[in-house]
């Protein structure tokens, strides 16, 4: 059996063991990471041997040569990516986009070092480091230095032999390719959740597509129709290449193989060739192909395509004026990262940076079209390279005009076929609110119920020192919270009291033996009703004040917040930075708390500090502002509600609020008790956990155990728990 049907049955069987076991082969997942490691112990010496041979072995004039025609193929694959990337709106159905929601992390966003990227000032550091791009400088400097050299043949020789040798190992270690690709497609088709990319079918439908389009067609079609080559041998030669790219979501790993079959597919042109006009143009591939991994591929290019999936989605379609712009910042952009090219390019076009989790998402499935596009491409600048430094190209005009309406056809069916596909697969646009309604306490759970109207104060007022003892008499704890307080506390649609401080108010009353009830209780009668005894403790994210504390008691913190600005989310980068808000005359919105509004004074002096109780205000703009004070953890809550809106944390970063519950004044026995359950409970995790679940936005991904026929259809075992 031939290496690709061995890959192709390898592939269908490590599918089949996924579905049929579920999550029970998640093992499979470190024989797939062996795999993907092994092969990559030759690659990187293997790219920095080809370049120096390379280029050591080409003359001047053939490298000038190679740098402005290989400047011109790319430009050109650019422009087919971007043709496709312009066409996504047109194949998204009017009427189905909708909201995305996600809670971002309050993590520093990491600069690219460029220098140290590009600049191998340790080039032993960068091979160690797997630094690619700087282990190709280096390489490519070695092999310039080498052009000139009257004995450069002393060094070429034995680099030619390391090169053979780092081929034959990567050639042993690619029979181990059907058992990774076994082992990396069991683990996948086990354990990835469909319900993940169920709101993505737009975005990965369409980006699969054009994927295909470019690497069946567009790209070895050009190649067809330039050269001798036929679209058919390029495709038979390269299927192994791309199957393995796609399986492993990897192109760095398949190099070698490309280089491999770049040099069959032109040493098998029609005509024949004197042998040193084989080995020049198997010297311009050693250098092509390494080379064309330090530029983006146009999979990359056609990621673009996300920021117009995102505008139809979010209901704020990018306008076709922005589209020169989006062209030029997203190739410049995406010589980086794409994971930081995309944030930005969603800022460029004004959409919610939250967004940008639906494209990490997206990555599961993308990563793999995107690799075996890249795999086609960096074939077809090899080939089509070395053809048009050699003189090899074939103008005939009949030829191309076949392309060009075979292209223009297949991209139009592509277009519509989707648009039509999709317009049946995709459901109607969730609403904002559907994000909560789900949403329940987590178990275990006291006896509760919620009081919707403030109960009166008991007459005669407790006498101080006795409120533990009426607690544990009565049977009841009553606690206050601002229905506001995302995610500390919150009703959900389902008409519960859940968030942070909702559970832990559950656990306070289960360890005291008492059933709960909630009280809906603004902010501005916190300090009343817990000194009347209204409400016996407030837990609603309170943020201990030291001002207040000749009122009231505050236990001891709990957890803390991160300063942090809500704003608009196109306005974030205006917020970025303290230093830039200076000398500013904006309208800034605050609780009334007053140390938060003498603390943003301070910093903003020329800013005027809006008093606002309640967050919805400036989020539904019943207040005109330019930015809400509130907390990171906060704002990332509200903007799961309004997508328009998104957290922003100034540089330098301000500091954190702590956190504590708030109770009467003179009550030591409660507050001893509170403070003792908070040790408890922090000691057996659970403020660690509930953090996790209501405040870093796991309670929005949950996910249920993967599908399998061996559990749900033959139940051989139960389903677990999460």
């Amino acid at each position: 059996m031939s290496l690709s049907r061995q890959i192709f049955t390898a592939l269908a069987a490590g599918i089949a063991v996924g579905l049929f076991f579920g999550e029970k082969v998640a093992f499979l997942e470190i024989g797939g990471r062996a795999y993907i490691q092994a092969l990559q112990i030759t690659v990187l010496p293997y790219v920095a041997g080809s370049l120096i041979a390379g280029f050591g072995s080409m003359r001047r004039e053939d490298a000038r040569l190679l740098a402005s025609r290989g400047g011109l193929l790319l430009l050109l694959l650019w422009s087919l990516a971007l043709g496709l990337v312009f066409l996504f709106p047109l194949a998204l159905p009017a009427g189905k986009g909708g909201s995305f929601f996600a809670v971002s992390g309050l993590e520093a966003e990491r600069a690219i070092d460029w220098l140290d990227l590009y600049i191998p000032s340790n080039p032993f550091r960068s091979l160690a480091n797997n630094v690619v791009p700087a282990v190709v400088v280096f390489a490519v400097l070695a092999g310039v230095g080498l052009m000139a050299l009257p004995k450069r043949q002393a060094l070429l020789e034995p680099l030619h032999v390391f090169n053979q040798a780092m081929g034959r190992v990567g050639s042993l270690l690619a029979r181990l390719t059907p058992l990774g690709i076994f082992a990396i497609a069991g683990y996948t088709a086990g354990t990835m959740q469909l319900e993940e990319v169920e709101r993505l079918q737009g975005f990965v439908l369409t980006y699969a597509i054009f994927a295909c389009l470019l690497t069946f067609w567009l790209l070895p079609g050009l190649v067809s129709a330039l050269t001798p080559i036929s679209h058919r041998r390029m495709i038979a030669l390269a299927q192994d290449a791309l199957v393995t790219a796609f399986v492993t979501s990897n192109l760095f790993i398949v190099l070698p193989v490309l280089i491999e079959r770049s040099r069959l597919l032109l040493a098998q042109r029609e005509g024949a060739r004197a042998a040193r006009g084989e080995e020049a143009e198997g010297e311009l591939v050693d250098v092509l192909v390494p080379m064309s991994f330090n530029f983006p591929h146009v999979a990359k290019v056609l990621s673009i395509g996300f920021v117009l999936f995102a505008g139809w989605y979010a209901g704020a379609e990018v306008s076709p004026a922005r589209y020169p712009a989006l062209a030029g910042a997203g190739l410049l952009s995406v010589f980086g990262s794409i994971n930081a090219a995309i944030p930005f390019l969603l800022d460029l076009v004004r959409l919610p940076a939250d967004l940008f989790q639906l494209f990490l998402v997206s990555g599961v499935l993308n990563s793999r079209f995107g690799a075996m596009t890249s795999a086609m491409h960096t074939l077809v600048v090899a080939v089509l390279g070395t053809c048009l430094v050699t003189g090899r190209i074939e103008l005939r005009p009949a030829r191309l005009a076949r392309y060009a309406v075979l292209s223009l056809l297949l991209i139009a069916a592509s277009v519509l076929g989707t648009r039509a596909l999709l317009a049946r697969l995709l459901p109607a646009p969730a609403q904002a609110a559907e994000l909560f309604a789900g949403l329940s306490p987590r178990p275990p759970l006291a006896p509760a119920t919620l009081l919707k109207e403030l109960p009166p104060a008991p007459d005669p007022a407790p006498a101080h020192g006795t409120r533990l003892s009426a607690i544990l008499g009565s049977g009841r704890l009553r606690v206050g919270f601002d229905p506001d307080s995302l995610p500390w506390a919150f009703v959900s649609g389902r008409g519960e009291i859940v968030g942070f401080d909702a559970e832990m108010a559950h656990s306070l009353a289960l360890q005291l033996g008492v059933r709960l009830e909630f009280v809906l209780l603004p902010r501005e009668r916190w300090v009343e009703a817990v000194n009347s005894g209204v409400v016996d403790i407030v837990m609603s994210g309170t943020r201990a004040s030291t001002r207040l504390a000749a009122q009231v008691a505050y236990s001891q913190p709990y957890s803390q917040e991160a300063i942090a600005f809500l704003v608009e989310d196109y306005r974030r980068d205006e917020f970025a930075t303290i230093d830039g808000l200076r000398g500013r005359r904006l309208r800034v919105g605050a609780l009334p708390i007053p140390e938060w509004i003498e603390a943003v004074q301070r910093a903003l002096p020329d800013a005027e500090i809006v008093p606002v109780l309640s967050i919805r205000d400036y989020a539904e703009k019943k207040v005109p502002l330019d930015a809400m004070l509130t907390s990171w953890e906060r704002a990332s809550a509200w903007g799961l509600l309004y997508p328009e809106l998104g957290p922003v944390a100034p540089e330098p970063r301000q500091g954190a609020t702590a956190l504590a519950y708030l109770l009467p004044r003179d009550e030591p026995d409660l507050l001893r008790t509170v403070n003792t359950w908070i040790d408890v409970a922090r000691g057996f995790g659970r403020f660690e956990s509930a953090r996790d679940y209501w405040v870093l936005g796991k309670a929005a991904r949950q996910k249920k155990p993967r599908w399998s026929v061996a559990r749900n259809v033959l139940g051989w075992w139960a389903e677990e728990r999460r």
